[in-house]
């Protein structure tokens, strides 16, 4: 039972190795044709922004812990055709329940491409970062 174990876990590895070295980059790599950041990853719209203020955009990308936490950061173009774009921190951790369904709603606005409602929180007292709390989809007023 052992030999069988170990031979299907190295089949496993060794398809995962020859995937990895068969897919490409994938479309929406931070490139010069892509796009690059305009401004420093703890620089975003939501950056300086009071709480209650709205951005409207277009998430291009998403990740759980570009900080090194487990709250969700994403990348935001305001304009679907813009060559730039900002890192937006959540104020909301993956961990939580909000956290979860606020991360579930930003990988749908990513891969449908929906326009997107940020609701700018402020300074987050959890992550210490200007945060958004909110996601909405299309270009709407918080309630």
């Amino acid at each position: 039972m052992n030999k069988i174990m170990t031979a299907t876990f190295g089949l496993c590895l060794w398809a995962t190795s020859v995937a990895t070295l068969a897919a490409g980059p994938g479309e929406k790599v931070p490139s010069p044709e892509y796009g690059v950041p305009r401004a420093k990853a703890s620089a975003g719209t939501c950056k300086g922004a009071k709480s209650g203020e709205e951005r409207v955009g277009y998430v291009v990308s998403v990740g759980a812990s570009w900080f090194g936490t487990n709250n969700t950061t994403i990348a935001f173009k305001e304009q679907p055709t813009s060559s730039t774009y900002t890192i937006e921190s959540s104020g909301y951790f993956t961990n939580e329940d909000d956290g979860i369904v606020q991360l579930t709603a930003l990988i749908t606005a990513l891969v449908t491409g929906s326009k997107t409602t940020l609701y700018c929180m402020g300074k987050s007292p959890a992550t210490g970062r200007d945060s958004f709390s909110s996601v909405w989809f299309g270009d709407t007023s918080a309630p």
